[in-house]
């Protein structure tokens, strides 16, 4: 059971999209706000995910976030509801989602730290570009710490990077 219905969502693009998918997350999962809400961690309300779906406002980030992870979906799918919720143009019903495809390469055989650079802006470039702040929250909801200062040295936007341990005269 999925609770009492939703009333109709109501108008506007970026909140009625990103509600109606909300919606499909919750109705595939089969979760009530209350379980949602219990599952949740941090706790989000129950009336804050109703709120969330109704298509009336945006919500915040961090509550889209929430409610995607308490339906259990995966991370391409919680992807698309932040794209969404940023009001990015999605694909067409019926089209696959873009994997963009980075081919591993062991740390010995990149040479220098450039080619990492170089690499790392590809895959970039691939993921649809995404803005430091985005890949520091990526590589959060991964586990990961990653500021933001990092990769824009990693990505050459600062100083010039070295990996630890990398001395100016052996990196060069």
């Amino acid at each position: 059971m999925v609770g009492r219905p939703k009333k109709a969502v109501a108008e506007g693009a970026v909140a009625r999209e990103l509600a109606e998918y909300l919606e499909g997350l919750r109705a595939r999962c089969g979760k009530t706000y209350a379980q949602m809400s219990e599952e949740s961690s941090p706790r989000v309300s129950v009336a804050t995910f109703s709120r969330a779906s109704s298509g009336k406002r945006r919500p915040q980030l961090g509550v889209v976030r929430a409610f995607v992870r308490a339906c259990g979906a995966t991370p391409a799918e919680l992807r698309k509801a932040e794209r969404l919720w940023r009001g990015t143009p999605t694909r067409a019903a019926g089209q696959r989602e873009h994997q963009p495809v980075v081919r591993w390469r062991e740390p010995e055989s990149l040479g220098e730290p450039q080619h990492l650079a170089e690499i790392m802006r590809t895959a970039r470039k691939l993921s649809g570009s995404p803005s430091l702040r985005v890949m520091e929250e990526r590589a959060a909801d991964l586990g990961l710490r990653l500021s933001k200062s990092t990769l824009g040295e990693a990505l050459g936007a600062g100083r010039r990077f070295r990996p630890s341990g990398c001395s100016a005269a052996s990196c060069r």
